[in-house]
């Protein structure tokens, strides 16, 4: 007799049992009871919390309280539950007939698990949908923290599209603006010129190149549009006023990241409640800004903000658990290349010896649902993409 652990989705599911001669009414009949869904759930009161164990229990699920709401009290609670996944249809029709806030709660879970994911579509006829997107990092910029100065000229930073487009990048994403951590603010007029003839000559020069403007100002975001760029990549989520009315005009796809604070203030001693809770927070309020301005839900991607106001533990943490951000059912991006904490972890102080490190932490990101890479290595990321995916797709036995 053998026996091992075996680690699987529900996709691989029917092709197990059908190798191991299950019949077709059983396959059909257990597809779905080989997946166990486990849900955070924050501010729940205490008797929606008793509520929703108690049916979990008589379902074969669990879920963990704290003692203050086991024994009745007032005060709302956070709580982890579990449950097999054919058994949600039941929770869910039964929550439905709850108070205590559970149908809003049958009704966010209803919506996740409808969904599709992984989400590859980004709504743009030049960007594969099929697999995760390499977007390539070029800073026009004299004081970026891994490549400043490299190609801050319109020649230099030209010819380096070129070599980026050639290795096989899907978006380019150009920036005239450093955030670093410490770095000082650039005026708009500063950023555009430093940004616009390049993306201007790139677009000439590659007719079919995807472009972003990784900008937070709309003026140079305006500017950049005009000349030629695809994307708007803002790290503030739409701090200018501005930004949100020119995105849902354009109708271009648009980049929203957590940040908390500015580049030169971020790594001050960044501090979280709950940070995963908190940037969920965060993204809740971004798309309902966004929404409320006209940007349509299909043209929104969310950045957790890797190294953007966080410690070494916060970004492990975000990365360990990024699939908590697909509860949005919107694209995720991952700006993971050569970060602080890479160098932390692996000890390599030289930001360009880091590439390990990265390729580690992205295929990671890619395992817990990330859409779309931000990369300074774009080879080595395809490369990764492509044997991702061949092993997600390859027969289990």
């Amino acid at each position: 007799m053998q026996v091992f652990p075996l680690h699987t989705d529900s996709a691989e599911v029917p092709g197990i049992m059908e190798r191991y001669t299950v019949s077709h009414t059983g396959i059909e009949l257990m597809r779905d009871r080989f997946l166990q869904r486990t849900f955070v759930v924050k501010g729940l009161s205490s008797q929606g919390s008793n509520a929703l164990k108690q049916h979990l229990l008589s379902l074969g699920g669990e879920a963990a309280l704290p003692k203050h709401a086991i024994a009745g009290g007032p005060d709302k609670c956070d709580l982890i539950f579990s449950l097999r996944d054919d058994r949600f249809p039941a929770l869910l029709e039964r929550l439905r007939m709850q108070c205590f806030h559970l149908p809003e709660l049958a009704d966010a879970i209803q919506k996740f698990r409808a969904a599709t994911g992984p989400w590859y579509d980004f709504r743009h006829d030049r960007i594969p949908a099929d697999r995760p997107a390499v977007m390539a990092i070029l800073n026009v910029t004299p004081d970026s923290f891994s490549d400043g100065g490299r190609w801050a000229t319109p020649d230099a930073a030209v010819a380096r599209a070129d070599e980026l487009i050639a290795a096989g990048s899907d978006i380019l994403d150009i920036g005239g603006e450093s955030t670093r951590p410490g770095a000082a603010p650039v005026d708009a007029d500063e950023e555009t010129r430093r940004v616009v003839p390049v993306i201007a000559r790139v677009r000439k020069a590659h007719p079919a190149a995807v472009i972003s403007i990784d900008t937070a100002k709309a003026a140079v975001a305006a500017a950049a549009l005009e000349a030629g760029a695809d994307i708007v990549n803002d790290i503030t989520a739409g701090a200018d006023p501005a930004m949100l009315g020119l995105v849902a005009r354009a109708a271009v796809p648009y980049v929203m990241m957590h940040i908390q604070g500015t580049p030169r203030t971020m790594q001050q001693d960044p501090r979280y409640d709950d940070i995963l809770a908190d940037i969920n927070a965060y993204f809740d309020a971004a798309i309902v800004r966004a929404l409320d301005a006209g940007v349509k839900r299909e043209r929104l991607i969310l950045d957790p903000g890797f190294g953007f106001g966080k410690s070494a533990a916060h970004n492990l943490t975000l990365l360990k658990h990024l699939e908590a951000f697909t509860i949005h059912c919107l694209p995720l991006l991952a700006g993971l290349s050569r970060k602080s904490f890479i160098g932390a972890v692996t000890g390599r102080k030289d930001a360009g010896d880091r590439l390990a490190g990265t390729l580690v932490a992205q295929t990671i990101a890619l395992s817990k649902g990330a859409a779309i890479l931000r990369v300074h290595d774009v080879a080595a990321a395809r490369d990764i993409i492509l044997m991702h995916r061949a092993v997600r797709e390859a027969p289990c036995c």
